[in-house]
This record gives structure tokens, C-alpha cells and sequence, in this order.
């Protein structure tokens, strides 16, 4: 099975360290609308540090027949999962997070 890898990228800014961030972005709770919209299962959730001082949040879901049917293989698949994630973990950490490109 095909997966779709998604990172959400927070730089540390003000008096929280990568290390409190790390812990924040960890807990927000995890927006199932993928699994319920799209079909797709989630294979990890992993949260880290980068090498260059920043938290990392990185899902990887599992590409189903039900999703390559709305998104057939000749599209586009990466466009549902653009700034999965982003907007929550950006509130919840208070402040701006970055949604990176994600990989199909």
C-alpha cells in the first residue's frame, strides 16, 4: 500500500524551549477528518526535534482503496493532506508552524 507522509515544522520563538514545544505539539489532539473523509488510516504519528532546533510533527497515513478512488493514482494525491494539521498545532503552541510539502 501507497503512503502519504505529512510534517507540520515549528521553530521555537519567546520563552518556551524546542523541548516544551516538542512536549505542546505532541498532545494536540490529532484531526481524524482524513480517516473519516478520505478513507485513509493513520500508520505513525511522531513528534522530534530537527537538527536545526526546531519541533517536528510528521504523520504517515496509509493510502486505501477507498482514497486512490477519489484520488486515483494519476491525480494530484498529495492535495487533501496540504496544511494537515498546521492551523492546530500553530494555535495550540501559539505560535506560527509551517506545513510542509507532503510525499506521496
Amino acid at each position: 500500500m501507497a503512503t502519504a507522509v505529512v510534517s507540520v515544522v515549528v521553530t521555537p520563538r519567546g520563552p518556551k524551549s524546542a523541548v516544551d514545544l516538542e512536549a505542546l505539539a505532541a498532545a494536540v489532539p490529532r484531526d481524524l477528518w482524513p480517516d473519516i473523509m478520505l478513507g485513509v488510516t493513520l500508520a505513525s504519528d511522531v513528534t522530534g526535534l530537527n537538527g536545526h532546533g526546531q519541533v517536528v510533527r510528521t504523520f504517515t497515513f496509509t493510502l486505501t482503496p477507498a482514497f486512490d478512488a477519489l484520488f486515483p493514482p494519476t491525480s494530484d494525491q498529495t492535495l487533501p493532506f496540504y496544511d494537515y494539521m498546521r492551523t492546530p498545532i500553530a494555535q495550540a503552541l501559539n505560535t506560527p508552524a509551517l506545513g510542509t510539502t507532503p510525499v506521496v
